[in-house]
């Protein structure tokens, strides 16, 4: 996990406070090529041995929970931040449609820290089905 040098606390509550926001929102991350964009910009010039984990797109997407995308999230808007690129990637995220974001169903918000897999588009499904 990326973390703050001391005195950058500020930043780390701004973050939070911006996550809290989307989570408010029913989003947890972006989704896909979205999220692997603004993953892009910030990883930019940065040797592979120093980047934050991959974001959690493709079979990361559907075997990680909401909570787990936020964590990552947070980890590169953190690691953004220590770049001198964090307001870049809150603009970009910011231009986001709704479509290219994880969305909590209503429903479905105490399932915040299960995988989407286990989500309500799987329970009807069988092996007969095409």
């Amino acid at each position: 996990m990326t973390k703050m040098e001391p005195g950058n606390e500020h930043i780390e509550n701004l973050i939070d406070a911006y996550l809290a926001w989307l989570k408010e929102d029913g989003r947890s991350a972006p989704a896909g090529i979205y999220w692997q964009r603004v993953w892009d910009m910030i990883v930019r010039d940065v040797e592979r041995q120093h980047r934050p984990r991959l974001p959690l797109v493709l079979s990361g997407m559907w075997y990680s929970s909401h909570q787990d995308k936020q964590d990552r999230l947070k980890e590169h808007l953190l690691f953004s931040f220590n770049r001198g690129k964090l307001f870049h990637a809150l603009a970009m995220l910011e231009r986001i449609p709704s479509e290219g974001w994880c969305h909590v169903q209503p429903e479905r918000e105490n399932d915040w820290n299960r995988p989407m897999a286990d989500e309500a588009q799987f329970e009807d499904w069988d092996e007969n089905d095409g």
